[in-house]
């Protein structure tokens, strides 16, 4: 599956089965707003959806 964005905060990639899902707002640490949290959860009900994802590695960019 090729990388998706969700409102510019979180992006998922997902190989071998585990979805990693990275949380990209480093400028802020990663902070969590409403709009990150909106992200997350739109995320969250993509991967619902996706068939064959066992696993789910949720990570934060920068040094947050």
């Amino acid at each position: 599956m090729p990388p998706m964005n969700f409102l510019d905060r979180v992006s998922i990639t997902v190989e071998n089965h585990v979805a990693h899902v990275l949380l990209d707002r480093a400028d802020k640490m990663n902070a969590l707003d409403d709009a990150m949290f909106e992200a997350i959860v739109a995320a969250g009900h993509h991967l619902h959806n996706e068939r064959g994802i066992r696993a789910v590695v949720l990570s934060g960019a920068g040094r947050s």
